[in-house]
């Protein structure tokens, strides 16, 4: 079955940065799909990949991690640094359940690059230990839940 569709939007979250991934949810696909995008501006083939479905049991992209939030973060630290968008509001939380301080948030904000913001967060909470790394776990889980979800991919190898 071929499907074409000739326009999708993709939007970024933080204009003029660089999109670290975008997530596409074909649902319980029956045959596999080809994906394309084409530069609207000069129309040329930019990226193409196929899809194919894949058996998975009911609720099994669902499941809850079998480690810890803090092994989470220390596993996937580098790549936190790299692909950690909107910090406001894990910023809050980890202020709100005094993981830091309002010193270390001002901090964090001062950085002049989204990378730098995030090294700096991820610094200030690893220093603190296995607890504070669960709080940033819980908000990003709640806050980013496409990076995490991303990130917990049994395929994903760093």
């Amino acid at each position: 079955m071929l499907v074409k569709i000739s326009v999708m939007k993709l939007s970024y979250r933080s204009p003029g940065e660089i999109q670290p991934f975008t997530k596409v949810y074909a649902g319980q696909m029956k045959e596999g799909i080809q994906l394309q995008i084409t530069d609207k501006k000069h129309g040329n083939l930019v990226w193409e990949t196929s899809v194919k479905p894949v058996d998975l049991p009911l609720g099994a992209a669902s499941a809850p991690p079998t480690f810890s939030g803090a092994a989470f973060v220390k596993k996937h630290l580098r790549h936190l640094q790299a692909r950690m968008g909107d910090l406001g509001g894990v910023l809050d939380d980890l202020q709100d359940s005094e993981v830091l301080t309002e010193n270390e948030k001002e901090l964090v904000e001062q950085e002049q690059t989204r990378e730098r913001r995030n090294e700096t967060l991820l610094k200030f909470v690893k220093n603190k230990g296995d607890q504070a790394l669960e709080e940033l776990y819980r908000s990003l889980s709640e806050r980013d839940p496409y990076l995490v979800s991303y990130l917990r991919q049994p395929s994903f190898s760093q």
